[in-house]
């Protein structure tokens, strides 16, 4: 669809979802509740309404309306007029299933991903490392846990948050190749020992992924 209002897309996103089983009936309608467990439908019957409830191993897939806009969504991304209707749209996408992660496809949950990256790089620390702390859970791709992680430590230290941006820090350390290909964790570390005066601890974590690097830059 063509349609460029936020506020037209935003009110997409509130239909109803469709719920497809694994005995392969689908059925449409508004959420009632979800406790993990089970999941919790008003639907139409009849010209009334009623309440279904399906267990989550009942459940095959939860399909919301709206992901074609995703496309919009990543345009306006590409586009600094657009950045603030960006983060706006982001934000709605994850009212709309930040609470149903645990039901979504690791396809789904990288789209949350790119939400926190684009947090960061839009100066919204905080937002991401909340968007981090909600997804992180639920991804299972080494590569893009690492990314995430990366990404926390960045809205931690530019958030302002340093007691954690230092804990953070040393966990990444900890996990992190001597001589892998980011030095990420001891940058900031260094970093947040200067603000602090303690010159001789940035030195050396400084010099740390110097000293163990390789001949690539």
């Amino acid at each position: 669809q063509d349609a460029t209002s936020l506020k037209e897309i935003q009110a997409v996103l509130n239909d109803p979802v469709s719920l497809l089983l694994n005995n392969g009936n689908r059925q449409k309608g508004r959420i009632v509740s979800w406790d993990e467990e089970t999941l919790r439908l008003e639907v139409s019957m009849g010209g009334g309404v009623a309440e279904l409830s399906y267990p989550r191993e009942d459940i095959r897939e939860l399909a919301f309306p709206g992901s074609n806009y995703k496309t919009t969504l990543f345009e306006w991304t590409q586009t600094p007029e657009r950045y603030e209707d960006a983060l706006q749209l982001f934000r709605a996408y994850y009212m709309q299933r930040g609470a149903y992660f645990s039901l979504l496809s690791q396809q789904e949950l990288y789209f949350f991903v790119r939400y926190a990256e684009f947090a960061i790089e839009q100066d919204k620390p905080l937002r991401a490392v909340a968007m981090i702390d909600a997804v992180r859970e639920h991804i299972t791709d080494e590569i893009i846990l690492r990314s995430l992680d990366e990404s926390l430590l960045l809205g931690l230290f530019n958030g302002g948050m340093r007691d954690e941006a230092v804990e953070k820090a040393r966990e990444w350390i900890d996990k992190a190749e001597p001589a892998g290909s980011s030095a990420l964790g001891w940058r900031l570390l260094a970093q947040l020992h200067f603000e602090n005066e303690d010159y001789e601890s940035a030195f050396w974590a400084s010099m740390h992924p110097v000293a163990y690097s390789n001949q690539l830059p």
